[in-house]
């Protein structure tokens, strides 16, 4: 079987991802209740407190796809990038995904460098601030070089304020998104 049901009793077919069954409820419930870092950091951090975060660090014209960069993640959860990597047949699955997310909301299919250098910048900050400070990891040093940006410091929600807010987010953000579409269409 390849197909999962969401938080609203629709279904979602992995290996033929229809536009039409990805909802934003869905995605704001998910991602609420989804905890980054696989769960290791000091205290529960969703991933779309995360994503509502990223949208703020990205610069205007790319708040809206950073809001939407880990929308995957509500239908496959928020593996760590070093066990996606390890697995076959994931980032098929994930960018299948993504396409039809990018479709439904008119993002690029291809998440920009600037929210990819978004999400680095989050991860940094996030990392100092979320997980254990007393231990040193050498697997972090490719964020070493990032600038971190102190203020304002992260709060963690829990996943009522986290769906909530990012639905807040997605409405305050949408139009502008499908002005800027539209602009980027006729010129």
């Amino acid at each position: 079987m390849s197909t999962i049901e969401t938080y609203q009793g629709r279904l979602l077919n992995y290996v033929d991802p229809d536009p039409d069954t990805i909802y934003i409820e869905d995605i704001a419930h998910a991602l609420s209740q989804i905890c980054r870092f696989t769960g290791h950091c000091r205290e529960f951090y969703s991933v779309a407190q995360h994503s509502v975060l990223c949208s703020y660090f990205a610069p205007a014209e790319y708040k809206f796809e950073a809001l939407m960069h880990d929308s995957t993640e509500a239908y496959i959860g928020d593996l760590n990038s070093p066990l996606k990597a390890l697995l076959t047949g994931y980032k098929d699955i994930e960018h299948r995904i993504y396409e039809a997310i990018a479709y439904k909301w008119m993002l690029p299919y291809k998440i920009s460098d600037v929210v990819k250098y978004t999400d680095l910048l989050m991860l940094k900050k996030e990392y100092i601030e979320l997980m254990s400070p007393e231990l040193e990891r050498p697997i972090w040093d490719f964020i070493k070089d990032f600038p971190y940006k102190e203020d304002p410091a992260i709060e963690p929600w829990n996943p009522k304020q986290a769906e909530e807010i990012f639905l807040e987010r997605f409405d305050s953000l949408w139009k502008t998104h499908v002005s800027q579409q539209e602009t980027i269409g006729t010129s």
